[in-house]
């Protein structure tokens, strides 16, 4: 199958709420956003407290993978925060 596109997407960890993980995700200066996602995402992801979420599609599917970017937040923070 065919990929349409591929987002890559900054996040931070705030906490866990119920069975889900708050991640405040960051797609620009102006455009951060708190949302919601299945705490199993961060399964195998020893510190949380930084993420890189990986959006993928292809015809009629979304897949989401998350993996640890904590030892890149410092360049990370530059490029979506003023």
């Amino acid at each position: 199958m065919q990929i349409n596109s591929v987002y890559i997407i900054f996040g931070k960890f705030i906490e866990f709420v119920d069975d889900e993980a708050l991640i405040r995700t960051y797609h620009g200066f102006d455009a951060i956003r708190e949302r919601k996602f299945d705490k199993s995402f961060l399964d195998g992801i020893e510190n949380p407290e930084y993420v890189l979420i990986g959006v993928y599609t292809r015809m009629g599917m979304v897949s989401i993978n998350m993996i640890d970017a904590t030892e890149y937040a410092d360049e990370l923070i530059k490029l979506y925060t003023k």
